[in-house]
């Protein structure tokens, strides 16, 4: 009996925090999509329509953003395109769906190019920046399609370069005080003076305590007590614990947390993949 007390307890402590996740999402990040008619035109079509959906192969999972290069493919994050392996569809703001036929990627710089099928459409491909120096303070912006947003257009995030991280495993990376959130990876960061690419988001900072970490990866691998029962969008089902279930909203709140600090890799580590690519910059 006490153990099924504990199970019930965990059971609507999941629930009630479910509620409050939908709740927060429905009070706050749905957006409806933009009909055709309402698409920007002319000047504006860059950088905007340029901007693209990167979606995994099957079931179509969002997976983050990119945006269309001039040798014709589409610039992402690495992570973003890792986790698709090579089944990858690109999705621009007129709705023109096009697969990804090839994928070129570096995992230390977290940046990857993807060669598509066939030319987006209303798209122009945007520029590099020719400079790989810039000041500390500096304003810039990004485009791209934070994780549950639903409009059809990229949405406008604008912050300043605040410094630059420099890691021991990897290539320095900018610091930039802006609103990044998971499905962010991948945009374009532009350079607010003359619009140009000057670095591709690669993470927002959500840091978590190290105990705190630990507990949410012990409540995701734990099996045992209540199950329910997940459809899957691609038909399959899956057998889910109440632990697992808490882990599940509390992994996402997480996703939600913003500091408004994210990292970006620089043009600089940019032009230098590209080149090892053998694609002009």
């Amino acid at each position: 009996m006490p153990f099924s007390i504990r199970a019930d307890r965990r059971f609507r402590i999941a629930c009630s925090l479910a509620s409050i996740l939908l709740f927060s999402l429905a009070a706050c990040t749905h957006v409806p999509s933009v009909a055709p008619d309402q698409l920007p035109t002319g000047d504006s079509v860059s950088p905007a329509m340029s901007v693209v959906r990167i979606y995994c192969k099957p079931g179509m999972r969002f997976a983050g953003t990119g945006f269309v290069h001039k040798s014709g493919g589409v610039i992402t994050a690495a992570h973003v395109a890792r986790d698709c392996g090579d089944s990858i569809d690109v999705l621009n703001a007129a709705g023109q769906r096009v697969p990804g036929i090839d994928v070129h990627r570096n995992d230390l710089l977290d940046l990857a190019i993807l060669s598509i099928g066939k030319p987006l459409e209303g798209t122009r491909p945007l520029p590099l920046s020719m400079s790989t120096n810039f000041l500390m303070g500096s304003r810039v912006s990004t485009w791209g399609f934070p994780l549950g947003y639903d409009g059809s257009l990229p949405l406008l995030s604008v912050g300043h370069l605040a410094g630059v991280d420099q890691k021991k495993c990897c290539p320095p990376q900018w610091v930039i005080n802006g609103a990044f959130n998971v499905g962010n990876a991948g945009g374009p960061v532009l350079s607010s003076e003359d619009g140009s690419v000057i670095g591709v988001v690669s993470s927002k900072l959500a840091p978590f305590p190290p105990g705190l970490e630990a507990s949410l990866k012990a409540l995701s691998s734990n099996r045992d007590n209540l199950k329910y029962q997940r459809h899957r969008s691609d038909g399959t089902f899956e057998k889910l614990s109440d632990a697992q279930i808490v882990a599940e909203v509390l992994g996402y709140l997480r996703m939600q947390m913003q500091l408004a600090v994210g990292y970006a890799v620089s043009v600089k580590e940019l032009r230098q993949f590209l080149q090892d690519k053998g694609i002009e910059p």
